[in-house]
């Protein structure tokens, strides 16, 4: 599962989005660390997860 974010920087700097992005996103962490093949990334762009 990959959680898309371009905060104009090489790597997703979580400090640059919004409160309810970063909550989000921790909530997204929480919910897909409950599947053991899953795995849940936040990438600038969907090519980074290759």
């Amino acid at each position: 599962m990959a959680e898309t974010k371009d905060t104009g920087t090489p790597i997703v700097d979580l400090s640059k989005l919004s409160a309810d992005e970063q909550m989000k996103i921790k909530c997204g962490k929480a919910h897909f660390n409950e599947f053991n093949n899953l795995k849940y990334k936040v990438v600038n762009k969907v090519g980074q997860l290759i």
